[in-house]
């Protein structure tokens, strides 16, 4: 009963972008032909696969009608919906994104969606849905009901609540019917890659992905009533979307970006546990191939995104914390979000400490039992980890930001010479530079207004602020 509805509506307003469209001959393909590693693919294995496409593609009609109906009901308001100087905090997959965004979303200043409304993107269902089941279930009753369908090793290492926000684009490949686990390594890499590497996936995140958000964020808007041009509140937005910051930031001016750097040894050991928390699980070779992969891919991305100047194109903002700031030291590390990213003092409603919490967990391999060598991850990733440090000892000034409870920092002198071999600095030359800058910031007063040609005080900061060790060392 939807096929003629949808068929009319799709002509209409454009194929939805919740729905699979090209995606699926991608998906096609890999059921049909991937040769992923052992234990490999059976003949019942892709007739599986095959399957479960099938009943993708009979979903699209439905789905996608869901969908348009928004569009037929609430397309002018959406239009008219305005999406001021977004907030989105985009993070590693296992670096306290989860965490820290269920305490950024207490600060009323913010619109979010919660986990329910990301999975069911429907403004109409927004209005229809919560009061028949709040007539019937306490919100304490559907917070249980949700989480008893999640696996408990799952809910251990992932804080799972319909009424608080969560990993946005994870919604979005759900409803888009992608395989990509199933298939082996490669489905994983191409699936979740910072760097897309087809035009296809290109499309698929700089797109279609950012047409869904921007959908959602304008239906989040009205069915908040606050839609209006006069409004500034603004969305907030969670997940590890990096792949999609670029065109964010060209799309939208003034934007915000949060990213949290952890050290890649222990966030690769927490991913790769996490990865196989639902049951029946991924093979953990291919596990391991794939995590070392996106994490590469990821880790370039992000440091080209977060180490530009902090503030970037149209207004927008970029700011960087470290996972060991994070853990140590709650109230400073929101202090320096909110003073980088908006200029202003934490609000009362956000914590400062963080609530206790106790992890067991029936499942946690090791690298080396997941074949990944902790020392190449160190060598692999030495540019990225001296990054990281630099951002945590420019937060404290001084002390270098680790990366998790499970890595110990290296003593100081260690973590110069990382830094140093990382961006290939020429010590004497950096030496130089150093003294030079040092005097500068210890002159700037008589830069600013004086016989240097009366600079503001604010080029003189912004100077001395954006200057990298590798540029000073030029």
């Amino acid at each position: 009963c939807c096929c003629p509805f949808f068929a009319v509506t799709a002509l209409v307003y454009g194929w939805p972008p919740n729905v699979p469209a090209a995606e699926l001959a991608y998906s096609l393909r890999l059921a049909l032909t991937a040769q992923p590693p052992p234990p490999g693919l059976t003949v019942l294995d892709r007739l599986e696969l095959l399957a479960a496409l099938l009943i993708k593609c009979l979903l699209i009609p439905l789905l996608g009608s869901a969908w348009l109906l928004d569009e037929v009901l609430f397309g002018r308001a959406l239009d008219r919906a305005t999406i001021v100087a977004p907030f989105f905090e985009i993070s590693a997959a296992r670096s306290g994104s989860t965490q820290i965004s269920h305490y950024l979303e207490q600060d009323a200043r913010f619109v979010k969606f919660n986990f329910s409304q990301q999975m069911f993107p429907y403004l109409w269902l927004w209005k229809v849905a919560p009061p028949l089941i709040h007539r019937f279930f306490s919100r304490s009753q559907v917070s249980a009901f949700v989480l008893s369908k999640f696996p408990p090793e799952f809910v251990a290492r992932h804080e799972v609540d319909p009424y608080y926000m969560d990993t946005f684009e994870v919604s979005f490949i759900m409803s888009n019917g992608l395989l990509w686990g199933q298939v082996g390594p490669q489905g994983i890499k191409d699936m979740f890659s910072a760097r897309p590497v087809t035009p296809l996936l290109r499309a698929y995140w700089r797109s279609r992905f950012v047409a869904h958000l921007d959908r959602v964020m304008r239906k989040t808007l009205v069915y908040n009533n606050h839609g209006g041009v006069a409004d500034h509140r603004r969305m907030f937005v969670k997940g590890h979307f990096l792949a999609a910051a670029p065109v964010l930031e060209q799309k939208y001016e003034r934007a915000a970006f949060l990213t949290i750097l952890r050290h890649p040894v222990p966030r690769l050991r927490s991913w790769a546990n996490f990865m196989n928390a639902p049951e029946p699980g991924i093979a953990w070779n291919w596990v391991s191939e794939a995590c070392v992969y996106l994490e590469t891919q990821y880790c370039e991305a992000e440091m080209e995104f977060f180490a530009a100047e902090r503030v970037g194109v149209r207004g927008t903002r970029r700011c960087v914390i470290c996972f060991d700031d994070y853990v140590n030291d709650l109230r400073g590390t929101m202090a320096t979000i909110y003073k980088r990213l908006f200029d202003a003092d934490v609000p009362a409603s956000v914590p400062r400490e963080h609530a206790k919490r106790v992890r067991k967990y029936a499942l946690n391999r090791t690298l080396a039992q997941l074949g990944i060598s902790e020392a190449q991850i160190e060598a692999d990733f030495a540019e990225w980890i001296a990054w990281m440090r630099a951002c945590g000892a420019a937060r404290s000034g001084g002390g270098g930001g680790g990366g998790g409870s499970s890595f110990k920092p290296a003593k100081a002198d260690d973590r110069l010479r990382v830094l140093l071999d990382a961006m290939h600095v020429d010590v004497s030359r950096l030496a130089v530079s150093v003294v030079v800058t040092a005097h500068m910031i210890a002159t700037r007063d008589a830069l600013v207004g004086g016989a240097a040609g009366g600079y503001s005080r604010a080029v003189v900061d912004a100077f001395v602020a954006n200057r990298t060790v590798a540029q000073l060392a030029a």
